[in-house]
């Protein structure tokens, strides 16, 4: 009789073990990000990982990611400053500075807005945004430095304090192999991932 009691003790908490186990293999984030195209061999994945469950990016509808598509400057105003600025502060923002290829009626216009007014973006000399260009490393590391409040020395070259600061944090990428090379979308998140 009791070893019969005995037995079904143990099958119950067997039973109880298989289901808190299959409870948390069900509940617990998965190893994987969620996009199709990237799993744990890519060099992307812990900063796509993070920059996900932070919030600051999203796929696209097919489930993808597309670490390797490269990413233009109001894209990356737009996650960058996402990652410091709340919503209230991002849509409620008034500018200072207006860049005549910058309309309120863009989508990125309340992003590039909150950069401008935060002296994180001044445009080009031209007094342009080129908000459709890609946007190459020496940009994206202005960008970064500047959102996230790194204190810099100004340098005869203009980017070399950026660039430095990035080298510092160990926020560049391995694949980056030029100063002018355009970021792609795994190295934006990789630079973010090890920025703040």
């Amino acid at each position: 009789m009791s070893g019969k009691k005995h037995f079904s003790t143990g099958k119950t908490f067997f039973a109880a073990s298989a289901l808190v186990i299959l409870f948390l293999a069900v509940n617990l984030p998965s190893a994987n990000a969620e996009f199709s195209d990237l799993n744990s061999n890519s060099p992307f994945f812990d900063a796509v990982n993070y920059v996900q469950s932070q919030g600051i990016v999203n796929g696209y509808t097919d489930g993808t990611y597309k670490p390797e598509n490269r990413i233009n400057r109001a894209e990356f105003v737009k996650i960058v400053t996402s990652a410091v600025f709340d919503e209230d502060q991002i849509l409620g923002c008034a500018p200072n500075k207006v860049f005549p290829d910058v309309s309120s009626n863009d989508w990125f216009y309340p992003y590039i807005c909150v950069a401008s007014n935060n002296g994180i973006v001044n445009g080009y000399s031209d007094g342009s945004f080129k908000p459709g260009n890609y946007i190459n490393f020496v940009e994206a590391s202005k960008i970064i430095v500047n959102t996230f409040g790194y204190e810099t020395s100004p340098k005869e070259i203009w980017y070399q304090s950026f660039v430095e600061k990035m080298e510092e944090l160990k926020a560049i990428p391995g694949s980056i192999c030029s100063i002018s090379k355009n970021i792609s979308r795994g190295e934006m998140a990789e630079m973010i991932f090890r920025s703040p």
